[in-house]
């Protein structure tokens, strides 16, 4: 599950593009700035104090293992989808009537990143997350390029959301802005699913317009990916033992 994110060679790519990706997104940000008018793509958060950050450095860990498991998830489900004569009919069908139910699955991902910031339900935040996944993967299915990037984001998000809903649930006043956390852990999505921590921690200030946030970004994303590699570690320890007793 992992393996397609952590590694010797993917970290060396990451390494070699994150430079390019980060003046990239710093001109993109100039741009913006210049010819549209400074309309950033996500609202800005609040001032991150110390109870935001570290809601989002603990929700970081179970988002990256989430958007970890996204991308193994929608491959396997496209497969099923493609390999039977009806099945990716029916995957559409579901994909349509969760739309039809719930509006917010549609799209590249970004408006159910805004929607997942609110005060939206345990049940909603969790449809938010769960349609992200198959709407994606049915646009594949259907020869319809699903992307990755927003998605991811909406991913994460949702994630963080998600925790932080069922906390409320349980009676937990956390007097946190649930959006300055969603936020945070977005960046999250990119770090795992693209395997670019760098690019991770410039996005998301970028897309609020709000470039002081990259430091706090940047300690986030770190979090997430070490918790990554050192599941990656882990496992590839428990697969290397497995394969030693089989081979005795």
């Amino acid at each position: 599950m992992w393996s397609r994110f952590a590694g010797p060679e993917r970290h060396r790519a990451a390494a070699r593009l994150g430079p390019w990706a980060a003046a990239g997104a710093l001109i993109g940000h100039a741009s913006a700035l210049v010819l549209l008018g400074d309309r950033p793509l996500l609202p800005a958060p609040g001032a991150i104090g110390a109870p935001a950050l570290g809601a989002a450095l603990v929700l970081a860990i179970p988002a990256a293992v989430v958007v970890g498991c996204f991308g193994p998830l929608r491959i396997r489900l496209t497969g099923w989808a493609r390999s039977g004569r009806y099945r990716s009919a029916a995957l559409m069908i579901a994909t349509a009537g969760a739309i039809a139910a719930f509006p917010l699955v549609s799209g590249n991902g970004l408006e159910s990143l805004r929607s997942a910031g609110t005060d939206v339900s345990l049940a909603m935040a969790t449809v938010l997350v769960i349609g992200r996944l198959l709407s994606t993967s049915a646009a594949i299915a259907a020869g319809v390029p699903g992307g990755v990037f927003s998605p991811s984001l909406a991913v994460a998000g949702g994630t963080a959301a998600v925790m932080l809903a069922a906390g409320e649930h349980l009676g937990l006043d956390l007097g946190l802005d649930r959006w300055d956390v969603v936020v945070l852990v977005s960046a999250v999505g990119v770090a795992v699913s693209l395997r670019s921590p760098f690019v991770a921690a410039l996005v998301v200030p970028e897309m609020t317009g709000q470039l002081s946030l990259i430091p706090v970004c940047a300690v986030v994303v770190a979090v997430a990916w070490l918790s990554a590699t050192a599941i990656e570690i882990t496992r590839g320890a428990r697969c290397s033992g497995r394969c030693g007793r089989r081979a005795r």
